[in-house]
């Protein structure tokens, strides 16, 4: 038999041969088409379910297996000192430890009042305890919600603050896709959320995810122009936070400096607004100022901070911010969602994708607010970034997606 017919027989017995991947694309093809029918009849419905239920499942899993966070006592000794008038340090310090250890397992409660010597000084010396309330008391409005509701519901009351946060910024992100047209591409959001590590601060009782939440809330309505609802939302941001102010101050330069007037206007209204709440809030405090809390928490933790005033120290600073940025990279996941914003909005202008006057306001303020903010307080901790590096995010999808909508809206036609 010559080669030619080997050859030949070769190829028949491999035409004839089960190939065994012709059925997994024929079954991956049909998943496909029906996920594209499935998304073409029903997209907006799944992109509004899918953000619902994300919230949703992270509320039930908090409600089921609840996250504590050491902060909380902090919070509800402020309640306990500025908002149910009590004095006495030891009562102060009862109020609080008594509340969380009724809601907690035991090996919870010992995790947080002994785990490490700090926390064993704060269960031990209400004097001490005290005297940390100063970094807490400036969250003027989530301490207001949590005295407000505490009578009510005890130790549930800042998972009905989570709740309230999660109502708003799901339907603030809603209606703003709605708006824009691009629900149908919702399921995005909750991706983006799991990546930023949202659910992880979502689940513990302090104000960093109200604060997301007016945020995102405010910059999505300055987005679809609905100025009264942005400026009030940025506002109680602040309240909430007073750090948002750096975000409120960088977004009035911003719009002044791309000559949007009409947001450059409510912005400095805001602005003033925010600035003059902050002066009350903090007259009324009792913090120990920007240097002290800078060393505490991103330098070295005090155990008692009654008459802790350092002098400043570059050596201090410096140490801080470079062992902070090192944290950053290794345990958290913000500075990474910020070269990607950088990096993609980069590559969105070298393809032709423009943004509008208006989102070019927001997007690089946010992005320069977050770049000016750490400096100031450089800690590692990606609740205190996200705050203005998710509604950028969400900023950029949207122009992507909106894009993609209309080369497609072409292409049918």
């Amino acid at each position: 038999m010559s080669i030619i017919d080997d050859k030949k027989l070769a190829a028949d017995g491999s035409r004839n041969r089960f190939d065994a991947r012709a059925p997994f694309r024929a079954v991956l093809d049909a998943l496909l088409a029906a996920a594209a029918v499935l998304q073409a009849h029903f997209g907006r419905a799944i992109g509004a379910l899918s953000i619902i239920a994300f919230f949703a499942l992270i509320l039930a899993i908090d409600w089921l297996r609840p996250a504590e966070n050491w902060d909380t006592f902090a919070y509800l000794g402020v309640v306990a000192r500025d908002w149910m008038g009590i004095s006495d340090p030891a009562a102060i310090h009862a109020f609080a430890f008594d509340l969380v250890r009724g809601a907690s397992e035991p090996e919870t409660f010992a995790e947080l009042t002994q785990s490490d010597a700090y926390r064993q000084t704060m269960a031990n010396d209400p004097d001490a305890f005290v005297s940390m309330l100063g970094m807490y008391d400036v969250k003027w409005l989530y301490v207001a919600l949590l005295a407000a509701l505490v009578p009510w519901l005890g130790h549930d009351a800042g998972f009905a603050i989570n709740c309230g946060a999660s109502l708003l910024m799901a339907m603030s992100i809603i209606g703003w896709m709605q708006a824009r047209g691009i629900l149908r591409f919702g399921l995005v959001v909750p991706a983006l959320l799991i990546i930023a590590g949202v659910p992880g601060f979502a689940m513990v009782d302090i104000p960093d995810f109200l604060t997301l939440s007016l945020v995102t809330s405010a910059v999505l309505s300055f987005d679809r122009d609905r100025m009264a609802v942005g400026t009030g939302a940025l506002v109680l941001a602040v309240l909430t936070r007073p750090d948002v102010m750096v975000a409120a101050g960088v977004l009035m330069a911003a719009a002044w400096f791309f000559r949007d007037t009409r947001l450059a206007w409510r912005l400095a209204f805001a602005f003033a607004l925010s600035v003059g709440a902050y002066l009350v809030v903090k007259a009324g405090s009792t913090h120990p100022g920007w240097w002290p809390h800078v060393w505490f928490s991103t330098y070295k933790m005090q155990n008692d901070l009654t008459g802790f005033d350092p002098d400043f120290s570059i050596t201090v600073y410096a140490t801080a911010f470079a062992w902070n940025i090192v944290r950053a990279v290794i345990e958290k996941s913000w500075l990474g969602l910020l070269i990607l914003a950088l990096g993609g909005w980069a590559m969105m202008h070298a393809a032709g994708i423009r943004l509008s006057n208006r989102r070019l306001v927001l997007v690089s303020a946010l992005l320069l607010a977050l770049v000016v903010k750490f400096p100031l307080f450089p800690l590692h901790d990606s609740r205190v970034h996200l705050l203005f590096l998710l509604p950028a995010l969400l900023l950029l999808v949207a122009e992507l997606t909106e894009t993609f909508s209309r080369h497609m809206a072409k292409r049918i036609i």
